[in-house]
């Protein structure tokens, strides 16, 4: 959700906790306002300023989930146009933590069990 911090947008977003690992301060995001068809919106850059100390609960449905706030670019709120934001407005945040390949993802399961499988206890 967009929530209003004058002179820079703040965006609240969930995290959850099987993700959490993976996730720093200062880590590069991608912002798409779902309110709005995407093929119309420039893309749109932000900054991961805060994360939860304490892993949080959803009142409604129970779901675990760390707050994150990423902090959106300034001049990329510029090339918005005709695009009114507004408090509370849905936003779809993609926190990048990296790349790999789809062999990486496909890979990764059978490294695990390899690595259990020749252990001792």
């Amino acid at each position: 959700d967009i929530v209003p911090n004058e002179p820079n947008l703040i965006i609240d977003s969930r995290i959850r906790p099987t993700d959490i690992d993976v996730v720093h301060l200062d880590m590069p995001a991608r912002v798409v306002l779902t309110a709005y068809p995407s093929r119309h919106l420039p893309q749109i850059h932000g900054l991961l300023t805060s994360v939860s100390a304490d892993r949080l609960t959803d009142e409604k449905t129970g779901e675990p989930y760390f707050l994150a706030k990423v902090k959106v670019d300034a001049a990329d709120l510029g090339q918005l146009h005709d695009i009114r934001l507004s408090p509370g407005m849905p936003a779809e945040v993609m926190i990048l933590t990296g790349e790999h390949t789809l062999l990486d993802y496909m890979l990764a399961p059978v490294e695990a069990s390899l690595t259990r499988t020749f252990r001792e206890n």
